[in-house]
């Protein structure tokens, strides 16, 4: 049977870009996996014109299921706490995440680089309102946490109001 040259070519492609994708998004999968557990520490918001600025006590749970990863998070402290729930999934080679917070969803795209998730608004915005990212990182004593850092623009009444996070939470055994 002899092959037609000018369909071995795109054929060629079309597999590779099926391993490609398959082996990507198995490599998004285990990196959204790594961060399964329970993790707890502070995360410092600050606005940029030093205004404002407060220490969120965080506790976060994180497990894999069928679907992808699904988190649980509690901020705050006493009568000042708010919790949120997402879950992230790999879909044709992209994280996609859906935040719930006091009844508003919020979609977001991660960017994977090594150990790290850039967190940003699903809409491909010219200037996201929102970007954050999470590191997860190992210590000399093998101990894991999650740094994150990030900014954030409020809407205001005057005008809008930026705000830098920083902060570090720590597994929990």
């Amino acid at each position: 049977m002899k092959m037609d040259k000018k369909l071995l070519l795109p054929c060629a492609f079309f597999v590779s870009f099926l391993c490609a994708s398959a082996d990507e998004s198995s490599s998004l999968e285990s990196l959204l996996k790594s961060f399964s557990g329970e993790w707890q520490g502070h995360l410092q918001v600050l606005s940029v014109d030093e205004v404002d600025e407060q220490s969120l006590s965080v506790r976060q749970r994180y497990w894999w299921d069928t679907v992808g990863l699904r988190g649980e998070a509690l901020y705050g402290e006493g009568d000042r706490q708010f919790q949120s729930n997402s879950l992230a999934v790999v879909i044709d080679g992209r994280i996609v995440s859906e935040i719930e917070r006091g009844g508003k969803v919020v979609l977001l795209r991660g960017i994977a680089s090594g150990n790290t998730i850039l967190w940003l608004p699903l809409a491909n915005d010219a200037d996201p309102a929102l970007q954050l990212r999470e590191t997860l990182e190992v210590d000399e004593a093998g101990n894991r946490m999650i740094r994150i850092s990030g900014h954030e623009i409020r809407p205001s009444f005057i005008q809008p109001r930026r705000y830098l996070y920083r902060g570090v939470l720590n597994a929990v055994f």
